[in-house]
């Protein structure tokens, strides 16, 4: 490579010496113009051929020949034959560079070797010269390169462009000298091609002429220009046919130097020829400077070939245009044909494509010359911002960019270059595309025959673009995908709107998170997301059709974005007046939009908007608009967001914003290579970020745009888009890794206006200077705008009166004689009511249009009106008077300027600068108020108007069009939306049909802007579609359209049946079945669906919504048509949730049915159709399902309507049942009984039942029964004791239920049938609560309170709530339930006989009452009556201890009650009932266990008692101190000292006595010490106790007293006799020395001393009958009574101690002293008061009655002798415990079955899981060991301060803290016990370990976090199958919800197939553990995870376990680190030697 390298370099100076020899032989050919010589004139060509054959003698350089070692030839011949040879060499080189390149190995390389950036150094700087002609022997080069390939970086981003490629070939043939056709010449060519081809020929072969330069005096004469002027030539042909022509500069191919070229005008004759015409083009040409006009006339003549010359070029140079001179410039008609001659004419490079398309006599488009600034911004590398004023060719240089990328593309091959041009306007876009489309084609075309070209011709002639073709809404034509990612490179170049790329982003966006959304199937599916309650689920659904794909929240909806006109039509009204008070709705719009939300300062918010404080910081200069007013529009903002939010609607900020938000995190999924932004200051400055987020070439962007226009942003500058770009650019992470250089676009200017001439360019840069001078930061500034021609002024009409003149008839003539402007003439006006108001004026007299509408058209005449008049800033404007220069303000007052109070002028300037631009030839501005007065003076002053005025002459203003004129101008409104202007158009060219569908577009335009969902809206929609069916009548090729306009307007309407009709006529027939399906009319859309061509998905999913409707109406066989088969038919009803049980009844298949019906909850429905079955398991499935419909229908405490249909039939199913199977007959009885009534025949049922271990229904029967009223008052003992049984047995039961913990509890299946509800699994969290249940009730109560328990409500109406909550209820139901019937049946035995006193006078058979309230009892078997009272009291106590849930006061009080009892039993007030003594042990075991259950549990209610003991109520005090010393002696020290700190709070004033010293003594201690303690001065305090409540007069109970008084007694005389021997004691005192073995010791005068006196001051009182004041229960009939125990103590405590004085003088003298002489008391005791001697008083008390008799006890162990008393029975003992060792109270002998006293309660063995009781009522009893052990150990004096020592404050204080934690704990604690559900799943991992021999690590994650896994699986499943439940479609109420049920009810089929699946692999008993793979284990849980995760974060119960789960089996576990031990130092012994 490098020897051909250096030969070529060698020898291509050889070629250049060699071509000189063949112009030395005249034998050679005549010149390269051979060809064409035949037709010149014979003459010439023979003179020219002499000058020939002369020769010239060329000298010829020999250096190159020695430098390769070839000699020179010396003559032609030698030459000839050299040069031969070196050019087959050159071609052999060439052969093997073209092989080497094509090698698949270098074709990267070479392409990317293309894309290497051209030195600077490497391009010429020299002048360069083109060689004439095209042989290659002259070198010339038939192509014109362009733009190079882009090649990606290793940053992703492209490089830049530098290589430059052609447009087009040249034509063959030609010559080197460009030639440019005007327009008007191609016009020319083509006519001439069609008449004449002859002509065309020779025309042609004179252009052919011209490009080698062969300028003879025939083909460049000079038709017209001075010596200073550019010369205008004319070329001869035939006859007077001249070709027009001028010599012009033009850049060259890589636009680096100017190169001369050939304009040609036109073909005219000599008559055609306008000299005035051409003079002043050559006069214009003149004025772009000398130094232009020497290039153009310069000629470089060919050396060889004389008459030839080369096009010459030089380096660029500036461009200048002058203005024309007064004389050219006065003739306005010749200005303006100038100014389109030069201006509007496009003259195009004569190519090969162009003459194919001349030949072919096709109007294509073809590439023209563009300026060398234009030229520059092509070829520009990089990107690059152009600036430039309307009409300025901005968008020429785009396309031409784009035109130059896309077929250099082409040609080298590769990959596609994504290029995209974006604007805001569809109308451009589709302009731009078309252009691009055509040129492409043009280029193109130069490959194809003549033929081919002649039949394209034809065949676009009849092609006509429809008119709704041009709709900009329609994207029915657009051939582009839905989503981004789905554009191919056929796609590339695209022209979109900058709307259509968001909505291609938003679809994006929206499929890949749905997709992302399949991934985690149930990721969100947690109770926020419940199916039955939101549509668009977070579930993923692989077989969805896209289109029912549901819209992300976040993403937002384009359809429901608010345009302008929705701003102004359905916000501006709803704001405050006061707010936007003088405001302009499109300014505060844009400020909205511009500053608000789209400004850079936005993207840093969170919410996308400026913050109030943000906003109004704003620089004033910058954002000068609302300065003043920012307060006050921040308030507007606010309520228009709120409007936004609660409408559900978006503006295109919001849409950047949440498109910038998901760019941010997920990359774009294209990137373009290039990206055209035309417009841009129509889009808001975060716009520019979001498409610079999708070009990945940072080269590849070209931003184009005016702020001069801006008037849909006012907030957009360029500086701010150079900023916020070059911020975006330095921040990129490829430049910040510093893998390339950050790019900075270049800023070009465009100035040369193509528009309009300089008269209006002048005008409107006037505007442009008022911006720049008075607010410069809110424009840019460009250098000045010129205009190639000038040309006439804007005229401005003024001095009408407005008020007294009709001055419109001056403009448009009379009412009767209108006159009609153009279809190139257009009146401006300011918006639509000054439209309207001129409309109504005028009528329509022409195109009307308001400066919003009018952007980016142009028009050749523009009639500005009243713009000043109906400006919002009136009297502002005289601002624009400092303009006005110094030396021309005399005379005019000039105002003061303030940026902030005239910032409205600058929109208004901006307004109007638009409106001045649309014009090209004639600017006509109206106004005669006084606002324009000003803007008129500035003009003036500058000499850039005239002013016409009343009887000055006026030019005509309308100008006539042709009806094709009219159609074209009315196609390029109704394509902008302008239907209304395009009426008038229409009507003008007589075009009824367009005109009519110009109206309904209108119409609909109007609809659009109503209120959304009022009638209104629905009226205007529903008109425009009839006006669209209308339009469609008739066979014309709009008809479908029409139909399709029609039908969505009718849509809009809600005419759904309509828009159906109308899309199928379209041959739409996937919208018609859409809209039939939407209109409810189903039989329609099946129809369509299975008689028509309808999308295979839209057909599928309507055909599954009419199968559903069809279901849910019943119509089985439409519904049938859908499916193939019956199977296929069924298994559509349990995919879609719906009762398949009639078409199985009607297949015969009734077991099948009642299966469905059964799980449907139809049980009644079930029972018939079991029983239709003949079979034995249906009849059994029957039965039970019977059972279990009697169960839901009546379950515990549910109030029974016996006139339920539901009732009646299950009762008559029951009777007609004949089943004994398990005996399920006598369970119906329960329920029959219920419904009956019968209590004594439902007891006794539900007895038996119980007895044969049917718990549930025996419980069901008792709680009925004993819920209805029993009297019991007359009960005898037998029937008491067999009720008593009955309650017994029932709260035994019903306690074993309600003692589980309470989440076994509600789980339990017992409880779910007695309270009526039920869980789907046990494991399930929730709980369905069926109608019947009673727990309804409590619910709608906690509702009326303000709670809420109610989770959800099913379908059928069923409330769910927690399984906690369902047990919590149910028990709180129960244990109400079961207090009611307790509390009830206590009511009653309070009042029962059998519970009541024994009747005394019954006793003696005297009783004469009927209804005596007391027990009536024989004194014959008084002791028997004793034990049965005392059975029946403690079998009470039984029945109430079942209660001991209730809350504890209601406790305490109903056991006090009950406690009280037992002291007429234990302590009768009269003999004659019996005494505690007789109480002994029953035989029967029975008996006995009842007996000590009771005792334990009366012991237990004794220890409460304590706790609860009130001092101050002290003769309850006395009762349960002498109940506790019967009943459990030896437990109540210590229930007393832990319940004294209780007690001792509690003590009252008067619960004190002064002791002997003055010091205070509790009374309730000196009651505890006088009972139980057996120390030093116990007897001192009970005596002190008597003495107080006698002397103190306390109110007191006498009876207790009395019983206080013999126990105190009773210790006394024990203490003087402590071995009992000899002591004189009455019987029933036996049982209180029987509980002691040491009696503490007192002195009998001790005693005496202080109870003596108060004793018989008691008496006295007794028998006065005073004690009613402080002394209660002292019956008159029981005074004796009292008087003779009180006397008989006295005389028993004398009797026992031998001394004189103690019993006459103490106490027989006291005695004594009661009597009172002379009367007779009737109360008093005759045989003690009247004693005379102590025997006598002896005798009286021995005199006692035979059930307690006196008697002398006698110790056989004693041989001491005792005093004899006679009468005195004797009574010989061994021992004091064998005193009692029969009762059951002291000591029991241990029955024969061993029963414990300590033992439980009895409880029933129901088949429960029962736990223990934290509440049991036998936790505390005493066990009878720790009673003996007690009784053999003293009971200490209880002595309060020596209490107080032993308790400190702390100590007390740290005991009260201590008690107060544990209530507070103890319930929290019992709150939170849940069972563990995971042991089941624990405990089926260790089963399966156990027997699969897992290895170690295999088995530790199986056992370990596996488990838990599963539990969240578990609880997964369930939520899924709820979740089903609430998807049936079955259940859908409006039709409307059909298609997102389905959606939610596929989803959730696949995503519980999945699930399902998973599931069953991970089961412990699974074969997947047997492969005890880890890793795939991991990656299978890896799966799940995610989808459960959601699920199991939301669940509380679950979270924990999934955490533990995902720990254990997912996460990566760190490698351990290796500890190294460090070894230990040494011990330093060397210091020992020395020690």
């Amino acid at each position: 490579m490098a020897k051909i390298h250096f030969t070529l370099h060698k020898t291509d100076s050889i070629l250049v010496n060699l071509s000189e020899f063949n112009y030395t032989d005249s034998s050679g050919p005549l010149s390269p113009t051979s060809p064409i010589a035949d037709d010149e004139n014979p003459a010439l060509v023979k003179k020219h051929r002499k000058k020939k054959s002369r020769g010239m003698s060329i000298v010829v350089d020999d250096g190159p020949f020695k430098s390769v070692g070839i000699r020179k030839p010396s003559g032609t011949e030698e030459a000839t034959l050299l040069e031969s040879n070196l050019l087959e060499e050159r071609k052999d080189f060439l052969k093997t560079y073209i092989r080497t390149l094509l090698q698949p190995t270098f074709k990267k390389h070479a392409r990317r070797r293309l894309t290497v950036k051209l030195s600077p150094t490497a391009q010429s700087s020299v002048p360069h010269q083109a060689l004439p002609g095209n042989d290659e022997s002259l070198g010339v080069t038939t192509r014109r390169p362009f733009v190079q390939t882009v090649e990606s970086g290793g940053d992703g981003a492209s490089g830049p462009v530098h290589v430059i490629q052609n447009l087009e070939e040249e034509v063959k043939d030609f010559g080197s000298w460009k030639i440019l056709l005007s327009g008007e010449s191609m016009r020319h060519l083509r006519q001439i091609r069609r008449s004449d081809r002859h002509m065309f020929d020779i025309v042609k072969k004179k252009i052919q002429e011209l490009s080698i330069g062969f300028f003879s005096r025939s083909n460049q004469k000079r038709l017209i220009g001075g010596d200073n002027e550019v010369p205008i030539y004319e070329a001869k042909m035939t006859g007077d046919t001249r070709l027009v022509y001028t010599i012009d500069c033009i850049p060259d191919d890589n636009g680096e130097r100017i190169t001369q070229a050939i304009k040609m005008f036109g073909v005219y004759t000599h008559a055609q020829i306008n000299s005035r015409l051409w003079a002043a083009v050559a006069h214009w040409s003149s004025k772009r400077g000398s130094e232009y006009r020497k290039r153009c006339v310069a000629r470089e003549e060919s050396k060889q070939s004389k008459g030839y010359a080369f096009p010459m070029s030089w380096p660029p140079m500036q461009e200048s245009y002058e203005t024309l001179d007064i004389g050219i410039a006065a003739d306005a008609d010749l200005s303006l044909e100038l100014h389109a001659l030069l201006t509007h004419e496009k003259f195009i490079p004569l190519t090969q494509s162009v003459l194919d398309s001349i030949i072919a006599d096709e109007e294509s488009t073809h590439p023209f010359c563009v300026s060398h600034r234009e030229h520059e911004i092509i070829y520009h590398p990089s990107s690059c911002f152009v600036v430039g004023r309307s009409g300025t060719g901005k968008t020429t240089t785009m396309l031409f960019k784009m035109l130059g990328i896309e077929r250099t593309s082409q040609k080298l091959g590769g990959n596609k270059v994504r290029q995209i041009f974006v604007t805001q306007s569809r109308v451009l876009a589709e302009r731009v595309e078309e252009y691009f489309n055509n040129l492409i084609q043009s280029c193109a075309s130069g490959s194809q025959t003549t033929e081919e070209l002649e039949w394209r011709a034809a065949k676009r002639r009849e092609l006509e673009k429809n008119l709704m073709e041009l709709d900009e809404e329609d994207d029915s034509s657009s051939n582009l995908p839905d989503r981004l990612s789905e554009l191919e490179d056929k796609h590339f170049p695209l022209f979109l709107t900058f709307d259509k790329l968001c909505k291609l982003l938003e679809a994006e966006f929206t499929a890949t998170m749905s997709h992302e959304q399949e991934q985690p199937v149930m990721r969100k599916t947690g109770k926020r997301y419940r199916f039955a309650d939101v549509p668009d689920v977070d579930m993923g659904l692989e077989n969805v059709p896209k289109h029912q794909a549901a819209k992300p929240e976040n993403i937002p909806n384009s359809d429901r974005r608010i345009l302008y006109e929705d701003f102004r039509a359905k916000y501006w009204p709803h704001f405050p007046q006061s707010s936007i008070k003088g405001l302009d709705p499109a300014l505060v719009w844009n400020e909205f939009l511009g500053v608000i939300r789209g400004s850079e300062l936005s993207l840093e918010s969170p919410n996308g908007s400026l913050d109030r404080v943000t906003y109004e910081g704003l620089s004033f200069r910058t954002q000068a608009t609302f300065a003043r007013h920012r307060s006050r529009l921040y308030d507007v903002f606010d309520i228009y967001g709120k409007l936004k939010r609660e409408r559900q609607e978006i503006d295109s900020a919001d849409r950047t914003h949440a498109l910038l938000r998901h760019l941010n995190v997920t990359k774009a999924p294209i990137a373009f290579d290039y990206i055209y932004v035309d417009e841009v200051q129509d889009n808001l400055l975060i716009d520019a970020r979001l498409l610079r987020l999708l070009c990945r070439n940072p080269h590849g962007l070209f931003w184009a745009g005016d702020t001069a226009q801006q008037i849909t942003s006012t907030a957009f500058r360029f500086s701010d888009l150079k900023a916020f770009l070059h911020r975006v650019e330095v921040l990129d992470p490829a430049v910040q890794a510093q893998k390339r250089t950050a790019v900075q676009p270049k800023a070009f200017t465009l100035s040369i206006n193509y528009r309009s001439h300089g008269g209006i360019i002048d005008c409107a840069h006037s505007v442009v200077q008022l911006l720049t001078e008075l607010w410069p930061d809110s424009i840019d500034t460009l250098d000045r705008e010129q205009g190639l021609v000038d040309g006439p002024k804007p005229i401005f009409f003024s001095g009408w009166d407005t008020e007294s003149a009709h001055y419109e008839q001056f403009l448009f003539g009379e009412a009767n004689h209108r006159i009609e402007f153009g279809a190139q003439q257009c009146i401006l006006v300011r918006n639509d009511p000054a439209r309207e108001k001129l409309r109504q004026q005028i009528g329509d007299v022409g195109v009307i249009m308001t400066l919003y509408e009018s952007k980016g058209l142009e028009f050749s005449d523009v009639l500005l009106y009243n713009f000043f008049e109906d400006s919002p800033v009136k009297g502002e404007w005289r601002v624009v008077l400092n303009g006005i220069s110094t030396e021309k303000r005399l005379g005019v007052a000039i105002p003061a300027f303030d940026e902030l109070r005239h910032v409205g002028v600058c929109s208004e300037l901006k307004f109007l600068y638009v409106g001045l631009t649309r014009a090209r030839n004639n600017l006509w501005i109206w106004d005669a108020s006084p606002w324009a007065e000003p803007m008129k003076q500035f003009w003036e002053s500058r000499g850039q108007i005239e002013v016409k005025r009343p009887g000055d002459h006026v030019p005509r203003l309308a100008v006539a069009s042709t009806a094709v004129e009219w159609e074209k101008m009315g196609r390029i409104l109704f394509a902008r939306g302008n239907y209304q202007q395009a009426i008038v158009c229409f009507d003008r060219a007589e075009l009824p049909l367009l005109r009519e569908i110009s109206r309904c577009y209108h119409l609909r335009k109007l609809a659009r802007v109503l209120e959304v969902g009022t009638t209104q809206r629905k009226v205007a929609f529903s008109d425009a579609g009839d006006l669209f069916s209308k339009c469609a009548v008739g066979d014309h090729d709009q008809s479908r359209k029409c139909h399709t306009r029609a039908a969505e307007c009718y849509a809009e309407a809600g005419r759904y049946r309509e828009a159906s009709d109308a899309f199928c006529k379209a041959k739409e027939f996937t919208k018609g079945a859409q809209h039939a399906r939407k209109a409810a009319d189903f039989d329609r859309a099946a129809e369509i669906v299975l008689s028509h061509p309808v999308d295979k998905e839209v057909g599928a999913v309507i055909s599954g919504v009419c199968r559903i409707y069809f279901l849910r109406q019943k119509a089985f066989k439409k519904a049938r048509l859908f499916s193939d088969s019956d199977e296929t038919f069924l298994d559509h009803f349990d995919t879609l949730g719906f009762d398949k049980s009639p078409v199985l009844i009607d297949l015969g298949r009734y077991e099948e049915a009642a299966d469905i019906q059964l799980h449907n909850g139809n049980s009644i429905e079930a029972i018939r159709l079991y029983l239709r079955v003949a079979s034995e398991s249906a009849a059994l499935k029957a039965y039970k399902t019977l059972l279990q419909a009697w169960w839901c229908t009546l379950p515990c405490v549910a109030i029974r309507d016996n006139s339920s249909p539901v009732i009646e039939e299950l009762h008559r199913l029951s009777d007609t049942a004949q089943s004994e199977v398990s005996g399920l007959k006598e369970e119906f009885k329960i329920f029959q009984n219920i419904v009956n009534n019968d209590v004594p025949l439902l007891l006794d049922s539900s007895l038996r039942l119980l007895e044969d271990h049917k718990v549930l229904p025996g419980l069901r029967g008792l709680f009925h029964g004993l819920r209805e009223p029993c009297d019991i008052k007359n009960f005898d003992m037998g029937q008491m004791h067999f009720h008593l049984k009955r309650l017994q047995t029932f709260g035994d039961y019903l306690r074993s239920i309600l003692r589980m913990v309470k989440y076994d509890f509600a789980c339990s299946l017992n409880t779910q049938k007695l309270l009526g509800y039920k869980i789907l699994d046990g494991s399930s969290q929730e709980a369905i609560i069926l109608p019947s249940s009673p727990i309804n009730l409590r619910l709608s109560m906690d509702i009326g309170r303000g709670r809420d328990p109610v989770i959800r409500i099913t379908g059928k109406g069923e409330n769910v709530i927690s399984i906690e909550n369902a047990g919590q209820i149910g028990r709180e139901i129960m244990m109400e339930e079961f207090q009611k019937i307790i509390a009830a049946h206590c009511s009653a035995a309070e009042k029962a006989r059998c519970f009541q006193p024994i009747c005394i006078p019954n006793i003696k058979k005297k009783c004469q009452l009927s209804d005596c309230k007391y027990l009536h009892a024989p004194f014959e078997g008084m002791k028997e009556v004793v034990n049965q009272r005392f059975g029946l009291l403690l079998h009470q106590v039984l029945v109430i201890n079942n209660l001991d849930f209730i809350p504890r006061n209601t406790r305490l009080q109903m056991r006090r009650v009950w406690i009280s009892k037992f002291l007429d039993v234990l302590y009768p007030r009269l003999d004659a009932s019996g005494k505690l003594g007789d109480i002994h042990t029953p035989v029967s075991p029975h008996q006995q266990r009842e007996l000590y259950q009771g005792l334990s549990v009366l012991r237990e209610w004794i220890s409460e008692a304590f706790y609860a003991l009130n001092p101050s109520y002290t003769m309850q005090a006395v009762e349960l101190f002498l109940i506790a010393n019967a009943i459990d002696h030896y437990g109540v020290p210590r229930y007393f000292s832990q319940a004294y700190f209780s007690i001792s709070k509690r003590q009252m004033s008067d619960g004190y006595r002064l002791n002997k010293e003055g010091e205070k003594q509790s009374l309730i201690t000196d009651l505890y010490n006088g009972l139980f303690a057996h120390s030093t001065g116990a007897m001192e305090s009970a005596v002190g106790y008597l003495s107080h409540m006698i002397v103190a007069k306390a109110r007191a109970d006498v009876h207790l007293l009395m019983c206080l008084l013999e126990a105190t007694t009773a210790r006394l005389l024990a203490g003087l006799k402590p071995h009992l021997h000899g002591l004189i004691i009455p019987t029933s005192w036996l049982f209180t020395l029987a509980q002691h073995q040491d009696w503490p010791s007192v002195h009998i005068f001790a005693y005496l001393s202080h109870l003596l006196k108060p004793l018989i001051s008691l008496v006295k009182d007794i028998q006065n009958g005073c004690g009613g004041k402080h002394i209660r229960g002292v019956h008159p009939n029981e005074r004796t009574m009292a008087i003779k125990r009180i006397f008989r103590c006295l005389v028993l405590a004398g009797s026992n101690y031998e001394s004189d004085v103690v019993r006459n003088t103490m106490i027989g003298a006291n005695i004594a002293s009661v009597r009172v002489e002379g009367e007779t008391n009737l109360i008093l005791p005759t045989n003690y008061v009247n004693a005379e001697t102590w025997d006598a008083l002896v005798q009286a008390a021995t005199q006692s009655p035979l059930s307690d008799p006196i008697i002398q006890l006698v110790n056989v162990g004693i041989p001491e002798p005792i005093n004899i008393i006679p009468n005195i029975q004797r009574h010989h003992f061994q021992s004091i415990p064998s005193l009692l060792s029969a009762s059951p109270l002291v000591l029991p002998a241990v029955p024969k079955f061993k029963l414990r006293p300590e033992a439980k309660p009895f409880v029933p063995q129901i088949k429960l899981a029962i736990k223990k009781d934290d509440e049991s009522a036998s936790q505390n009893a005493i066990p009878h060991a720790q009673t003996s052990k007690a009784s053999r150990l003293p009971t200490t004096l209880l002595d309060e301060s020596k209490l107080d020592d032993v308790f400190t404050p702390e100590a007390q204080m740290a005991a009260r803290k201590i008690l107060s934690f544990y209530r507070r704990f103890h319930p929290r604690l019992l709150s939170q016990f849940k069972p563990n559900p995971l042991r089941r799943w624990y405990s089926e991992c260790c089963t399966a370990s156990q027997s699969s021999g897992f290895s170690r690590p295999y088995r530790t994650t199986f056992i370990g976090p596996l488990p838990h896994l599963l539990l969240c699986m578990d609880g997964f499943r369930m939520h899924l199958e709820e979740q089903k439940n609430h998807a049936s479609l079955s259940r859908i109420v409006n039709h409307s919800e059909i298609e997102a049920a389905m959606v939610r009810m596929q989803q959730i089929i696949v995503a519980k197939g999945h699930f399902l699946q998973t599931f069953e692999d991970l089961k412990p008993s699974s074969a997947f553990h047997r492969l005890q793979n880890i890793e795939k284990l991991r990656k299978k849980v890896s799966e799940i995870c995610k989808h459960i995760e959601g699920y199991c974060q939301e669940s509380p119960e679950l979270a924990e376990h999934f955490a533990i789960a995902y720990r254990g089996i997912v996460q990566e576990r760190p490698d351990k680190k290796m500890v190294v031990t460090q070894p230990k130092p040494s011990l330093n012994t060397s210091d020992l030697f020395e020690y």
